[in-house]
This record gives C-alpha cells, structure tokens and sequence, in this order.
C-alpha cells in the first residue's frame, strides 16, 4: 500500500455517515456558513456542538428567520447559534463533499445575515 492509499483511507474514516434523522432530529451549529453550489442548492456548515464535529447538511428546504432554524433534505432542523464563523473542522468536511461530488460553489454567508438583519429591523 503506498503513502497515497493510506492518505485516502484515513480521509474516508474522517467522515461519517450521519445518524438517522430519527435519532437526531435537530442539530445546533455554532461557526456556521451557508454555501452555495452551482446546482442552486445551499448547505448548512458548522460545527455541531452536540457532538463536536464539523458538520455539512443535505440542501436547505426551508429556513424561519424568525427562529433562526432551517430544515434541510433529510428533514433534520438545523438551529443555528451565535454569529457566523469559520470552523476547521466543519470547513474541510465541506471540502471533501464539495469535492467529491465535483461541486462548484460560492460561500452565501454574507447574504443570509443580511437577510436575517433585513427580517428583524422589518419586524418579520
């Protein structure tokens, strides 16, 4: 097995599969993002702070400024806490599923807050 192999392999045992929605129906991420790939989707990236690891979600379907929580694909909520942030963790989890699947994506952290910014000045 060369150096490359043994590289790959440990990458893959980096990153797991989440738990089933129904064993973990919500998450809360601190130093979160919002990105956005070329598909139109966007993906919460975190930290999970409930089991202390970088975390990327399925596409958001929905999302209440109001409360601050979205729900994504899998139907898991994601609550979010705090202000945005950079996570090494959660930030190379999202590398490796970006590419992986070959995604070109942009970070839409910026807009969001300003939308939640928008929402709350206009009483939403």
């Amino acid at each position: 097995m060369t150096t490359k192999d043994v590289l790959e392999e440990v990458v893959k045992a980096s990153i797991w599969k989440a738990p089933p929605v129904s064993e973990q129906p919500c998450i809360y991420l601190i130093r979160w993002s919002i990105m956005e790939t070329e598909k139109g989707t966007c993906h919460f990236v975190g930290y999970n702070s409930g089991n202390s690891e970088g975390r990327v979600s399925t596409p958001i379907e929905t999302f209440d400024l109001a409360t601050v929580r979205g729900v994504t694909q899998s139907g898991r909520i994601y609550k979010l806490v705090g202000p945005p942030g950079y996570d090494p963790d959660a930030e190379w989890v999202w590398a490796m599923y970006a590419s992986a699947l070959k995604l070109k994506w942009r970070e839409v952290t910026g807009e969001f807050v300003q939308a939640l910014k928008d929402a709350a000045s206009s009483g939403a």
